[in-house]
C-alpha cells in the first residue's frame, strides 16, 4: 500500500501524539523510483525499512536511540526481518501481519501442494522468458490454481466488480483498495504486481530470525 493509504494514516496518528515519523512507499511502488516497476522484492523492502532509519537518524530532532519502526499488512513480515538484523530498530510493531514468502510457497492456509508449486516453478520460467523478450508482464502476486490444477493468470489484481461469492477477505481487500483507499499509483488499486514477484519471495524467505529481536 501507498504512504497516502493506511502507512500515512499510521504516520500522521502518531505524529498527533509527539513522535516524528515518516511513511514512504516501497521501492518500485507509488512515488519510489526503480525499475521494473511494482516488482515486491523481499530483501529491497526489507532494506527499505533500514534506509528509512538512516533519513530519521540524519534528522538533528531525532534521537537515534528511539527510533521505532510499524510494518502494515503484508510489510509486516518484513518489518520484523528488518528489525532482527538492524538493531538500530529499537521497537517494532506489526498491524495485520502475515508472511508473504511462507504464503506463497505454502499457499493461503497451507493448501498448495508440492505438485503445484513443481507447476508454479514452470509458470514463473515462462513468465520470465516472457519477459525477457516483450518487457515486464503484470500478473499475480501470490498464484492461485483450478480446479484441473490449473495456475490462474490475472493482469490485474481486482475486476471492476467482484462476484457474488467471492470470499471474505477478497471482499474486504477490494472494499479497501478499490474503494475506499483507491488512489491511481496504488498497484493494488488499479494494476498488478509484476508476474515474477513469487520468484524473489521464493528465494529469500522472511522471519528467519526474528526469534533474535530483543
Amino acid at each position: 500500500m501507498l504512504k497516502k493509504q493506511a502507512s500515512g494514516l499510521y504516520a500522521q496518528t502518531l505524529a498527533e501524539r509527539g513522535f516524528v515519523t515518516v511513511a514512504f512507499d516501497q521501492s518500485t511502488t507509488g512515488e519510489s523510483s526503480g525499475r521494473v516497476r511494482n516488482m515486491a522484492s523481499p530483501d529491497i523492502f526489507v532494506e527499505d525499512y533500514s534506509a528509512a532509519v538512516d533519513f530519521l537518524g540524519k534528522q538533528k530532532f531525532v534521537d537515534r536511540e528511539r527510533i521505532g519502526a510499524i510494518g502494515i499488512c503484508g510489510l509486516g513480515s518484513h518489518v520484523l526481518t528488518a528489525a532482527a538484523i538492524d538493531v538500530r530498530i529499537k521497537v517494532v510493531a506489526t498491524s495485520v501481519m502475515y508472511d508473504m514468502s511462507d504464503s506463497m510457497w505454502k499457499g493461503l492456509n497451507n493448501t498448495k501442494t508440492e505438485e503445484q508449486r513443481e507447476l508454479e516453478k514452470d509458470y514463473l520460467a515462462k513468465m520470465r522468458w516472457q519477459e525477457v523478450d516483450e518487457g515486464p508482464v503484470g500478473g499475480p502476486h501470490e498464484l492461485a490454481f483450478d480446479e484441473n490444477n490449473k495456475p490462474i493468470y490475472w493482469s490485474k489484481m481486482f475486476p471492476d466488480k467482484l462476484p457474488a461469492d467471492a470470499d471474505p477477505v477478497t471482499k474486504q481487500f477490494f472494499d479497501y483498495y478499490v474503494g475506499r483507499a483507491f488512489h491511481p499509483r496504488s498497484v493494488n488499486s488499479n494494476g498488478a504486481w509484476d508476474a515474477l514477484t513469487p520468484w524473489g519471495y521464493y528465494n529469500f524467505p522472511l522471519q528467519q530470525r526474528i526469534e533474535t529481536i530483543k
